[in-house]
């Protein structure tokens, strides 16, 4: 009995150590592969910026908005529409590329260990680039950025978090640039709202810290340098107005019209959230528009709200959105989960910003596409 023991008990340690030597290659092999992957990511960057510039804009002739209007947009323009009065089609996470099949192996092997904050299911998530996203009629982005530096050396980046850092536009500025550049061979085109996710995910042997307050002025810096004269600033939307709140109640939001060429930055809801309105309460120096949550909707500076489940949306519609004069933001699905019921919540909620993990696109993808019935842009319900 006391040999049987010992054997189980040699089995059992031999079956420890082979799981803990199989965790630790993992977590080696995803390092690895992790910082393999943001270097491929900047490469890829530069050499995309450069077919941009050299190839793709030569001879390029602007999108005609009205096409990816589900109405007459002339005519709702020439009627006075609003901005608030507008539903734009958005994509989650717009930045990340599909992976490649050993880097798929990879994040589903690394999501069975207990733990481990990577979900193997997102690794056929994919995104093609912002321009061809621009291209597509997609006005609304949101691009993830991790911190790293400090002072005038505070920089960012545009991933999710190690091991899945997939990006197509590693670098914040440059990505700006991209949005820029087609900005300004679109003069005209509906206005752009970029919702700006900080992540608070500290990266072994990088520089990577904490989003704070610091980190949201630099961040504010970064926009205003790159995107100039095509950023449509809170100071500049409320005009005259005391606060948002005196603008909403004037049903104050600015003409569509007066936003074409325009792009917009919201400040998706972070740790650091309160601590970048404190630096000015009225939102006027800052570049981008606070994204709040349900909390936040009698605050004098409250203009966007982000509320990610549509059948609360449409709850809360119902009940203050749409009388508060509120601008806000939903999901219609979350891959690889949708379902039907989840996107008739979209589409009666009345949310102005509708994020979709699947939207057209010219991959050749076997899933499904959520649209506003083939177009990406329709008036409120």
């Amino acid at each position: 009995m006391r040999r049987l023991i010992v054997v189980a008990g040699k089995t059992i340690l031999i079956l420890l150590l082979t799981v803990l030597a199989v965790y630790l290659l993992l977590a080696i092999s995803a390092l690895i592969t992790g910082f393999a992957q943001v270097r491929g990511n900047a490469k890829e960057q530069e050499k995309r910026m450069t077919w941009l510039r050299e190839e793709f804009y030569l001879g390029y002739e602007a999108r005609d908005e009205g096409r990816f209007a589900s109405f007459d947009l002339a005519a709702a323009e020439a009627d006075g529409i609003r901005l608030n009065e507008v539903s734009f089609l958005a994509t989650h996470n717009s930045y990340q590329p599909r992976a490649s099949l050993p880097y798929r192996m990879l994040l589903r092997a690394l999501s069975l260990i207990p733990g481990v904050p990577v979900d193997g299911r997102l690794a056929g998530f994919e995104m093609e680039g912002l321009t061809e996203q621009l291209e597509r009629g997609i006005r609304s982005l949101e691009l993830d950025v991790n911190a790293e530096g400090r002072g005038e050396e505070i920089s960012f980046t545009v991933t999710h978090f190690l091991p899945d850092n997939r990006s197509h536009c590693q670098d914040f500025k440059t990505a700006l640039e991209e949005l820029r550049l087609w900005s300004e061979h679109n003069p005209r085109h509906l206005p752009l709202l970029i919702l700006i996710e900080p992540k608070d995910v500290k990266v072994p042997f990088t520089k990577t810290r904490d989003f704070d307050a610091e980190c949201a002025a630099a961040l504010d810096g970064a926009i205003r340098e790159v995107m100039g004269e095509r950023l449509l600033t809170p100071d500049e939307m409320l005009g005259a107005y005391d606060s948002f709140a005196a603008m909403r109640a004037d049903d104050g939001w600015p003409l569509l019209a007066d936003c074409r060429g325009r792009v917009l930055f919201l400040l998706h809801p972070c740790r650091a959230t309160e601590e970048y309105i404190a630096l000015d309460r009225g939102i006027r120096t800052q570049a981008m528009f606070p994204c709040l949550r349900w909390d936040g909707i009698h605050e004098d500076y409250a203009s966007f709200i982000l509320d990610n489940n549509p059948a609360s949306a449409a709850k809360h519609e119902a009940e203050a959105y749409e009388e508060l004069r509120l601008m806000v933001r939903t999901r219609a699905d979350d891959y690889p989960d949708f379902s039907d019921g989840r996107y008739a919540d979209a589409d009666r909620c009345g949310a102005q910003i509708v994020t979709t993990d699947y939207p057209p696109r010219g991959v050749r993808r076997d899933e499904h596409t959520y649209s506003f019935g083939g177009y990406t842009v329709r008036l409120r319900k």
